[in-house]
């Protein structure tokens, strides 16, 4: 999936991981984080279109989030754990739609 999105949107740094449903209904749910420019028009409607061919609808993520950067080792692989607790984190104080 991320490498598909990178072919489309290849002026973004991006990461999808699962993270704890803030419904609750569902254990966890895929969301996007990424950096890039603020003008980029990204939508979870284009890419669920991007995506919808190659995965189920449950794997398609929920949310897109913008973060500032995504946390890297040393070897540029992102730190997804640490990202987790930036996604959660600024997700509760803007729940998913």
């Amino acid at each position: 999936m991320e490498r598909h999105l990178r072919e489309v949107y290849p002026d973004l740094e991006l990461c999808v991981l699962g993270i704890p449903d803030p419904a609750g209904l569902v254990g966890n749910i895929p969301v996007l984080a990424y950096t890039g420019e603020e003008e980029m028009d990204l939508t979870i409607g284009a890419v669920g279109e991007e995506l919808a061919g190659n995965l189920e609808r449950t794997k398609l993520p929920r949310a897109l989030l913008r973060v500032p950067e995504l946390p890297k080792t040393t070897n540029g692989k992102v730190k997804r754990g640490e990202l987790r607790d930036i996604v959660v984190s600024l997700l509760s104080e803007q729940p998913v739609s």
